[in-house]
């Protein structure tokens, strides 16, 4: 009879443990690599480090005031919109993930007949 109990226990953690690991690992993983795909596929269209690198030189090659002001400023626009999307996308998949995470809790809370 003490195998049996202790066969169940055993397979009981072990469910538990490859749960945890699935839903919670698992997911972290694929929610982050994904917002890191969405990231790199911004950095294409944005590209915020080659912005940053030449913030200070002209736009275009036309060395006059007008090259060196709307350079900076088109630049710096663009790495300002830029880095509030890459933070926009960050806090976004964060909060998913925090979503995702509650909702085991949620359901044996309302298994086991709590009311919200």
């Amino acid at each position: 009879m003490m195998t049996v109990t202790w066969y169940l226990a055993q397979g009981l953690v072990m469910n538990l443990l490859v749960f945890i690991k699935r839903w919670y690992l698992g997911s972290w993983y694929r929610m982050f690599g994904t917002g890191r795909y969405l990231v790199r596929r911004l950095e294409r269209s944005l590209a915020i480090r080659i912005n940053v690198r030449f913030l200070f030189v002209p736009l275009y090659q036309e060395r006059n005031i007008y090259g060196y002001v709307l350079g900076f400023l088109f630049r710096s626009l663009k790495i300002i919109v830029g880095g509030a999307l890459y933070v926009c996308i960050g806090v976004f998949v964060v909060a998913l993930y925090i979503a995702w995470a509650i909702v085991p809790f949620v359901l044996i809370r309302y298994a086991m007949g709590y009311a919200f």
